[in-house]
């Protein structure tokens, strides 16, 4: 998937400390999609219930990607995993 200007991806783990595919956000030049790019930074090395939807691309309907929608704070990691 070619990255476009504005959005970024979040690498996310599972409760058991798997990679989840990458999820997007919204474009970071719209308010939301900024809000939502600051709101994922704080929240690194968190844990954090992620809701996401599967949107289709404008560019491609028949293909679709994996985009947060919203972030809830778990509060801090109890243990260290470290990144594949």
């Amino acid at each position: 998937m070619p990255h476009r200007p504005g959005v970024r991806l979040a690498l996310l783990r599972n409760v058991s400390g798997e990679l989840e595919p990458a999820i997007r956000t919204d474009r970071g030049d719209t308010d939301a999609g900024a809000a939502m790019i600051t709101r994922a930074q704080t929240l690194m090395g968190r844990r954090v219930l992620v809701y996401k939807e599967m949107e289709a691309l404008a560019s491609n309907p028949m293909h679709k990607a994996r985009v947060g929608v919203h972030l809830m704070d778990l509060g801090p990691e109890t243990e260290a995993r470290p990144f594949a």
